[in-house]
């Protein structure tokens, strides 16, 4: 009898089920709805030619920091299909000879050692075109969307505009002071205390009031899990929203995301490596490596998670002329002023460092390192998981996940593109935070009303000041001053210290709302809305829940699995920053873990001061339907009677993708595609009751 020494399938019978498979994976992501993913807000198109909740960076600017450049020209560019140039978007002073720069900016660079001073050099715009180019796996980069980012002049804007300030004044307290209200600035003497009370007097805290359904979901999200509210609906039963705590300040959402240290546990632990070369790590006492020494290894390396920080107490775009040099497109990257000592991850700085440099997968390359040689659960129904006879490796192994935890973040960085440039433009916060400033000044009859500050814009930027409450803007206030003029690093900064502008100097101090910044080039040269960071971060913290099991489920009820399952300790650093410690793992949970792990790289961005928090929650929630889409195709490519995966969104629903859905996910365990398209398209307004 001959043995058959070929595949059953093979030649042309392979090439057209592969075929047949991969039409039907596409149709899984593009045939789902022709319908708009995406609706902007309306500040574009009603807030006048100045554009000021709009992003105008790199442009030119007079001196209140109102474009003059050609704005429209900058729309044209970055939404045509046409392959372009986009030079014609270039302002003229970009073309000018390198040394006419001191003509366009205000500031110069000390060149200290190296050389003399000099001025900066223009920026371009970062991958403004990414958004139209197409993938041939997963979702199209129009195919997923956002809700409407906050209008300007809204309450949720400035509770953002609060909490970012915030972050800026508590960014050297270290989170555990921040978490008990014990901690202050050491330099400034603002205390924790005194920055929550301010945030609780902000308006949007306080309650659900008319808001859009949109930032009702976001306020609930800050405050509670999401077992406690109605994500779809924007509701909760519960009769009286908590306040802003040290608990909840600065927290992320998703199920178990705000339970236990503020740092998720895989941004501090090392693995448990075994047995190394006793030269390597220097740190290490022995010849033997484990978790809390902080060093993840890989292949025959390490990562350590100690990090190369900023010093504390430096601050930048406090002053004005910088302030606007950074809106005309100054390309002050690379002057930062470096801690000579690595630290864990202690303080808001800290992390902002991070995120300052991070590979952007990276923080999850480590997790998913950590969770492989620790010996995390795979999905239980994975075919290499229960079997004899084999294991994982090319599929359903470790080299699987750690590609598809790099493979999702290059499609994330697309869609997040298409959003900030095609659609929202939204203006970053240290926009925001000038316009402010100014209607400070011009309230208080220090600056004539420029004429770009029209009525409309004027009546927004007072209701926002009122919002924002006097007690913050004395914060605000107080602290710019003394990190301007008393910090013991402030002669540490690299520019020229020219003088500050009248109506934010001397007397005229305490108007100074200016939004203070941990890169001295401030926000990155692209829009606000989606945030990069965070949509990468919900596309591979999903795809490592989709790989490792982080839930029970026994008789319909999902019980979380919990941190101390897996044998490794929970800690958080020492105040310094210099070593971990032990500290109690109640309510700790390995998807708690990476939910929060998800928020601290997104929110960290928040902590250097160039996003909101709504940037963080609708773009992680963007990023994870990516990962989503991209399962659901490639579902369809395994055996159909042992693939089956199930995890909790960062909403809580309970997510099914198996090679027997036939293109769609199941949604709450309802297997139908009507409701994975409504989960899929939550983001949109909902529809008109009659």
């Amino acid at each position: 009898m001959l043995i058959k020494q070929e595949p059953e399938i093979t030649g042309n019978a392979r090439a057209t089920t592969a075929r047949a498979i991969r039409g039907a994976a596409g149709g899984a992501s593009h045939n789902k709805n022709d319908a708009p993913q995406t609706i902007a807000n309306s500040d574009e198109n009603t807030l006048g030619t100045a554009y000021p909740a709009n992003f105008t960076k790199g442009l030119e600017h007079d001196d209140f920091g109102f474009v003059t450049g050609n704005y429209q020209e900058f729309l044209v560019q970055i939404n045509q299909d046409a392959v372009s140039s986009f030079d014609s978007v270039r302002p003229a002073f970009a073309n000018a000879p390198f040394q006419e720069f001191s003509t366009i900016f205000k500031k110069a660079i000390d060149g200290g050692n190296a050389g003399p001073r000099k001025f900066p050099e223009w920026r371009g715009w970062e991958s403004p075109r990414s958004g139209h180019y197409y993938d041939l796996q997963g979702p199209d980069a129009n195919s997923v969307g956002m809700a409407p980012a906050p209008e300007f002049g809204s309450e949720e804007l400035t509770a953002e505009m609060a909490e970012v300030y915030a972050m800026a004044l508590l960014r050297d307290v270290p989170f555990s002071e921040i978490e008990n209200r014990t901690g202050a600035d050491h330099n400034t003497l603002l205390s924790a205390d005194d920055v929550i009370d301010a945030l609780n007097g902000v308006s949007y805290f306080g309650q659900l009031g008319s808001n859009s359904v949109f930032a009702k979901r976001r306020l609930l999200a800050r405050l509670l899990e999401p077992s406690e509210y109605d994500v779809v609906a924007g509701t909760t039963s519960v009769s009286t929203l908590p306040a802003i705590s040290g608990a909840n300040l600065f927290r992320g959402s998703g199920p178990g995301a705000k339970a236990g240290p503020y740092v998720s546990q895989f941004m501090l632990l090392g693995n448990a490596a075994g047995d190394v070369d006793s030269e390597f790590p220097p740190a290490t006492p022995s010849a033997s490596v484990i978790p809390t020494d902080g060093y993840i290894a890989y292949g025959n390396q390490f990562i350590d998670q100690r990090q190369r920080v900023f010093i504390p107490a430096l601050d930048y775009m406090t002053n004005w002329n910088q302030w606007l040099d950074v809106q005309k497109g100054a390309d002050l990257r690379g002057q930062h002023v470096f801690d000579p000592v690595r630290r864990f991850i202690a303080t808001p700085r800290h992390l902002a460092s991070y995120v300052r440099f991070d590979a952007l997968y990276q923080a999850y390359l480590n997790a998913c390192l950590i969770m492989l040689s620790s010996g995390f659960e795979t999905q239980p129904a994975f075919p290499e998981q229960n079997a004899l006879s084999r294991t994982g490796f090319a599929s359903f192994g470790g080299p699987h996940v750690l590609s598809l935890v790099t493979e999702v973040a290059t499609r994330c960085l697309k869609l997040a593109r298409r959003q900030k440039f095609n659609f929202h433009r939204r203006a970053r916060p240290e926009r925001i935070s000038g316009l402010l400033a100014l209607t400070q000044a011009v309230n208080n009859g220090d600056v004539a009303q420029p004429s770009n500050l029209n009525t409309q814009t004027k009546q927004a930027l007072d209701q926002m000041l009122t919002d924002l409450t006097a007690p913050m803007n004395s914060l605000i206030g107080l602290h710019n001053a003394t990190r301007e003029n008393q910090s013991s690093n402030a002669d540490k900064r690299t520019f020229t210290s020219d003088d500050q502008v009248a109506w934010l100097a001397g007397e005229n101090t305490m108007n100074n709302l200016l939004l203070p910044m941990a890169f001295p080039e401030g926000s990155p040269m692209h829009p606000s809305y989606a945030a990069g960071h965070a949509t990468v971060a919900g596309g591979c913290v999903t795809m490592l829940k989709a790989f490792f099991k982080t839930i029970d489920i026994n008789g319909g009820v999902v019980t979380p699995k919990q941190w101390g399952d897996t044998g490794l300790p929970c800690v958080q650093a020492t105040t310094d920053g210099t070593a971990l410690e032990g500290v109690a793992d109640t309510g700790v949970t390995i998807e708690g873990e990476l939910n929060k792990l998800a928020a601290n790289i997104s929110i960290a961005r928040n902590m250097a001061g160039v996003h909101y928090y709504s940037d963080y929650y609708d773009s992680v929630r963007m990023g994870e339907r990516v990962t989503v889409a991209m399962l659901v195709e490639q579902a369809l490519g395994y055996d159909k009677d042992v693939f089956t995966i199930q995890f909790r969104s960062f909403d809580g629903d309970l997510i099914g993708i198996s090679a027997s859905n036939n293109g769609f996910a199941t949604i709450n365990g309802v297997s139908t595609e009507a409701a994975y398209l409504e989960w899929f398209y939550r983001h949109m307004p909902p529809a008109p009751t009659s």
